[in-house]
């Protein structure tokens, strides 16, 4: 599966841009998805910022929707943001919600079904070819 270069995504999904906290400078090409792990952007991270387009268009929310952090911990996606309008809260809250426990069964590395290896203290969802390799 081919997975959109940064132009392509923030033509998409301008709330994408990656910006300085401090001073709301934008940084040129660079997105806030190049945070999230390789496997988990090649299995979903399209769908997902799909998804989260489309509840931001019905709040008429695009423009100001800001993303503070992507990141793994535990084993699973976590995805934090400024807040969004009330009529769509708790429709992407369940949305990150689906993706949190998606991501617990796809490889970080790869994008390849996986699972956490509790009993070896992996704290990472890998496939067996991924798991061999680390």
């Amino acid at each position: 599966m081919k997975i959109k270069t940064n132009k392509e995504l923030l033509e998409l999904y301008p709330w994408l841009k990656l910006r300085n906290v401090c001073t709301g400078e934008v940084y040129e090409n660079e997105c806030e998805l190049d945070a999230m792990p390789r496997g988990w952007r090649i299995s979903f991270g399209d769908e997902l910022c799909e998804k989260i387009n489309k509840l931001l268009v019905k709040a008429n929310y695009v423009n100001d929707y800001r993303i503070t952090e992507i990141k793994e911990k535990w084993g699973e996606l976590r995805w934090y943001n400024n807040g969004v309008p009330e009529i769509i809260f708790e429709e992407l809250n369940n949305l990150l919600d689906e993706y949190s426990e998606k991501s617990k069964h796809i490889c970080i590395n790869c994008g390849l079904p996986a699972e956490i290896d509790y009993e070896k203290s992996f704290f990472l969802p890998l496939c067996e070819k991924c798991k061999k390799n680390s």
